[in-house]
């Protein structure tokens, strides 16, 4: 089981975000940067919820989960480009403070 770098008494609930737990993940604002795997920087520009369905015991269940947006120098789309984290980046990259 892997614990979250910043609490190590937590577990983390993603080993792709750096090992953060839930209270840390959600703790993401806005003027952070990441660093996805591929050494690509960018900067977190909005955090928002979302409503989203999941299967729980066979059940439809509603939470709120946070949709991160990154700003990006992005060579693919010759532009900056601001992109959802999970969607562009496969939800994998460290968080850090400025």
């Amino acid at each position: 089981m892997s614990r979250c770098r910043e609490h190590p008494g937590r577990k983390a609930i993603t080993s792709e975000l750096g090992g953060l737990c839930q209270e840390c993940y959600d703790q993401v604002r806005r003027a952070q940067s990441t660093v996805n795997p591929f050494d690509h920087t960018g900067i977190v520009v909005k955090v928002e919820d979302v409503k989203v369905v999941v299967k729980e015991d066979g059940q439809d269940v509603e939470k709120t989960k946070q949709k991160i947006l990154i700003q990006h120098c992005s060579s693919g789309q010759g532009r900056v480009a601001t992109d959802d984290f999970d969607r562009h980046f496969g939800g994998k990259g460290d968080f850090y403070r400025l």
